[in-house]
């Protein structure tokens, strides 16, 4: 492989800038840069003056009220203890409206994501296949809430770390002669100390110190693809052999604090309980089975998934392409340029002559791109939270492990363009329909993505300004709202699939539930932990009990009365007597020591009038509009 960092490079560097600037341009044109505060993204709000606050207690005792928030130095050793640092700093260095920095905020991170995956991949895997890399992880489908949801502006934060770590390491490693010294040793240290500030702001990256070992021992073994030569004892080895004892040190760090298969005992007590089975057997049965379920749905999601479903998506969404008159016709145009710059960036295919088309032995590019997918996904097969890696809120899942997959795609594109299609002018036609027939569904299934999120923003801010300026159901004379939100489809969670499958009388049927719930949570469902959401991107909060939070930051944001909001959901908790209303929530999470508690709130009913509003169904679709009924009376099913 050559990685000529002369002239050869251009070209392909030149496409690769080309592309990834239009596809931002066609993307974020008309974006709600003033707006687009969904769900999680309340919090930005609350710190325009006074002191900062944070939900600090969320891990503990799942209490999301915003707390007095100072940091010190046990971030630097606790899990996601960077994340409400990185939020504070990001809030004192507000210039102009908050709404349309933090959105510039996010669009600049993801550049830098682009253009450092662009160095990396320039480094390990040569010029001539940057191109067809970078085409495939600007087009990946699966990471849509990273492009257009602020609250991951955090999230993309952990990823600039590490692939800032992994280019300072390439730095160092690809020098000749390699020393630790000086420079070199200045670059290592910056480089460990991205990689622990990526895994403390949220550790994605937790598993991927093997990555900067196999780098090492190919470059210590003259790049041979197999380590056909390991050889452990060099100085390049011994520092990666420093990242992969920082994941060690996360591990013993965060294992009481990490939802991975070890914090799901106790269910897997209840689970054993239910087939009558012990618990020893069905525990590792469990663990193992997600884990090559999820690989499974990985593997299939991430190559024939990849074209599949965003052409689902577009056969039943397509139609928002022909809203606006510009963008059906800006869609193939960006498409025809993607296929004019796939072949322009392998025009000159032969190396460049002199030192600069020296080798560089990072080993296979291929192998090189399965491990860092692999080892991206590894801390969601060890969880049960995570199961599924396609739809629109599986942004976190594939906010790391794109990139990888995107090495793969593209020198299998790189390979296949090589190798089939430029032998005649037939070939090379065929192979140029497919790119842009690719490219369409692609680009079109971003923009339909995208639309969703815009919608969401929308329809969220606009229930929530009629709630908070009580134009829905206005209260009585000296009495203050507490409103409900309802909807008749609620969401039936997987643990309830699950023991209603292993709690049938006959093998049969629960052979047969198993097998519905498995197709169900690994390839068809999509993650949702609430009821409230828009084909899986969640509306007011992330998840059940969040609501009152998201409807305190519209309130601040606004100046408006704060008016307390509740969703019925499954951990949605209600009592009455002739005094008050009892509202609040179950803590569920399994890593809480208050599970199965109530945080119960008190509201006198000679201050407060109930309001109950039932939303119809056609607000949870995309273009459908607010219809909805009240009543003063809560039904809980």
């Amino acid at each position: 492989m050559s990685n000529r960092a002369g002239g050869g490079a251009g070209i392909p560097a030149a496409a690769s800038a080309l592309f990834c600037v239009a596809l931002f341009a066609f993307l974020y044109w008309n974006y709600p840069f003033d707006g687009m505060i969904i769900s999680d993204s309340w919090y930005w709000y609350l710190y325009d003056a006074g002191e900062f606050r944070w939900p600090t207690s969320v891990r503990g005792d799942g209490d999301w009220k915003p707390q007095p928030y100072t940091p010190d130095w046990t971030a630097l050793v606790t899990r996601r203890g960077l994340m409400p640092v990185m939020v504070m700093l990001i809030d004192h260095l507000v210039i102009g409206d908050k709404r349309v920095f933090l959105n510039l905020v996010c669009l600049l991170v993801l550049a830098a994501n682009v253009a450092l995956f662009g160095y990396i991949v320039w480094r390990i895997v040569g010029a001539q296949r940057l191109y067809p890399i970078m085409f495939a992880a600007m087009l990946f489908p699966f990471a849509a809430g990273s492009h257009f949801w602020q609250h991951l502006v955090l999230n993309n934060l952990a990823v600039t770390f590490f692939l800032a770590s992994l280019a300072l390491f390439l730095r160092v490693l690809l020098a000749e002669p390699f020393t630790y010294r000086g420079i070199n040793g200045l670059t290592i240290g910056l480089s460990l100390g991205c990689y622990w500030t990526s895994i403390l702001i949220v550790d994605y990256a937790i598993f991927m110190s093997p990555l900067y070992l196999y780098l090492a021992l190919c470059r210590a073994d003259g790049g041979g693809a197999l380590l056909s030569r390991i050889r452990f004892a060099n100085a390049r080895s011994a520092v990666a052999m420093a990242y992969v004892g920082l994941t060690g040190l996360a591990v013993v760090l965060f294992s009481k604090d990490a939802p991975t298969v070890l914090a799901y005992s106790g269910k897997l007590a209840e689970l054993a309980s239910k087939v009558d089975s012990p618990t020893t057997l069905i525990a590792p049965v469990a663990a193992v089975g997600h884990a090559v379920l999820y690989y499974l749905s990985a593997a299939i999601f991430n190559s024939v998934g990849l074209i599949l479903q965003p052409a689902v998506q577009l056969w039943r969404d397509g139609a928002v392409l022909f809203e606006s008159a510009w963008v059906a016709p800006a869609v193939l145009l960006l498409a025809g340029s993607a296929t004019v710059l796939w072949f322009l960036a392998h025009h000159d295919r032969a190396p460049a002559p002199g030192p600069a088309s020296r080798e560089a032995p990072t080993g296979s590019p291929m192998v090189f791109g399965l491990l860092w997918a692999v080892l991206a996904y590894l801390p969601f097969a060890s969880s049960f939270g995570y199961p599924r890696v396609v739809g629109l809120t599986a942004d976190r899942i594939n906010i790391l492990a794109l990139w990888g997959v995107a090495v793969v795609a593209g020198v299998l594109g790189h390979r296949l363009f090589v190798s089939r299609c430029c032998g005649t002018i037939a070939r090379a036609s065929a192979f140029a329909v497919g790119v842009f027939l690719i490219s369409a569904i692609l680009i079109s299934n971003l923009f339909i993505q995208k639309e969703y999120y815009v919608e969401v923003y929308k329809k969220e801010r606009q229930l929530a300004l009629l709630i908070l300026e009580n134009r829905l159901t206005p209260p009585s004379d000296g009495h203050k709202p507490v409103v409900i939100l309802d909807r008749a489809r609620k969401l039936v969670y997987p643990r309830e699939k699950l023991m209603t499958a292993v709690s049938q009388p006959q093998v049969i049927e629960k052979a047969l539930g198993l097998l519905g719930f498995v197709v169900d949570r690994f390839f068809l469902d999509e993650y949702v932990t609430s009821s409230y959401h828009l084909n899986g991107i969640m509306m007011f909060g992330c998840c059940p009990g969040a609501a009152p939070s998201t409807i305190f930051g519209y309130a601040k944001l606004y100046g408006l009365d704060y008016v307390p909001v509740y969703t019925i959901d499954k951990t949605f908790r209600f009592g009455e007597d002739p005094e008050r209303y009892r509202l609040g929530y179950e803590y569920s999470n399994i890593l809480s020591h208050r599970q199965g508690e109530v945080n119960w709130v008190d509201y006198p009913k000679q201050d407060y009038d109930l309001q109950v509003i039932e939303i119809g169904e056609s607000f949870f679709r995309l273009r459908g509009s607010l219809e909805y009924s009240t009543r003063a009376t809560v039904e809980i099913s």
